[in-house]
């Protein structure tokens, strides 16, 4: 159990949740809901995946439900601030959270949270995810993964990745791999990720792990070279790139940044079952689909208790990873 407290090492907080509660409260939600406004707090900064989709789906809840429906910025220390205004807001449906991936992270790289990930927010839907892909410069040697895992087979850590930050996707997703494959490829932790694209062109680093969006003009581009992405299915934009799955020989492996919606613990089941029959609507409207897929997302719906188990997977996957390479914070 995490104790709580308010001074939290940014970098120990790349996320905010490792497990969401599936089971809402008994009480039953008030027959006028909703009769005001409702917040989507963000945790992260303006522009990123977790805001555009929370104003995409906010603009949508407000015109079927009537009331305003807000995406409000809250970022600052990783994501730390957002997600414990939720945590301690009234479970009453009217103040919800912009959840993403790398929140399953966060009891594993904090001694002390302010909040109890564990007990404290409740799991409401996953709305979609965006495939991260491995990319090389176009000049490099690299034609395939194999080519890759190769040469950190022939010279373990002279193969280097650019990361966004210890802890993060981009980097835990490349450590699974080098577990899968029994290598070391050596990460290279950028505080632009952009750079670390630049560096990659450039060969200052062998390739990176990086979301399909980021990286996506730049492939169409012939500065970079993609060898394989994370989603379960190729990618109608690159349908010559092997998945990982393809590409490891993994069945079932995935590499992908999902982004959803949580509450409060204890928020009535009516209140969240009422808010997945309005995402659901929302989601069925081509204009709402196509503003997320602009922005590099796959519409990816996982609700409830079936979203829950999901976190809690990944929590653990990324548990023992996260011990083994020190990244818990003082």
């Amino acid at each position: 159990m995490f104790k709580r407290s308010s001074g939290l090492r940014a970098v120990a907080m790349l996320s905010c949740l490792a497990v969401f509660s599936a089971v809402g409260s008994p009480v039953l939600a008030q027959s006028g809901y909703p009769s005001k406004p409702i917040r989507i707090i963000v945790p992260f900064a303006g522009g990123s995946g977790s805001d555009v989709v929370a104003r995409v789906i906010g603009e949508a809840l407000s015109a079927q439900m009537g009331v305003p429906v807000l995406a409000e910025l809250r970022e600052g220390a990783g994501g730390v601030i957002g997600a414990a205004a939720v945590a301690k807001a009234p479970p009453d449906g009217y103040t919800l959270l912009s959840a993403a991936t790398p929140m399953t992270v966060a009891p594993y790289l904090a001694r002390e949270l302010p909040f109890d990930p564990s007990r404290d927010f409740s799991a409401i839907v996953r709305i979609s995810i965006i495939p991260l892909v491995v990319v090389t410069g176009a000049k490099s040697p690299y034609k395939t993964l194999a080519d890759l895992i190769g040469a950190a087979r022939k010279n373990p850590r002279n193969v280097n990745y650019a990361t966004g930050g210890k802890g993060s996707p981009s980097h835990l997703e490349v450590e699974l791999i080098n577990r899968v494959a029994g290598v070391e490829m050596r990460d290279i932790p950028y505080k632009s990720f952009g750079q670390g694209l630049t560096d990659t062109i450039g060969g200052q680093v062998e390739f990176a792990m990086a979301s399909l969006p980021l990286s996506q003009g730049q492939i169409q581009s012939g500065a970079l070279r993609a060898l394989a992405v994370g989603s379960l299915t190729r990618v109608t934009s690159l349908p010559e790139v092997p998945t990982l799955a393809e590409a490891l020989g993994r069945p079932g492996h995935e590499a992908t940044v999902w982004y959803g919606l949580a509450g409060p613990a204890g928020t009535p089941t009516e209140v969240i079952g009422r808010l997945n029959t309005e995402i659901d609507k929302a989601l069925a409207s081509p204009s709402v689909r196509d503003r997320i897929e602009k922005v590099g997302g796959l519409i990816s719906v996982v609700k409830g208790a079936a979203f829950d188990k999901q976190i809690r997977s990944e929590s653990e996957r990324w548990a023992g990873i996260v011990k083994e390479l020190r990244l818990q914070s003082n």
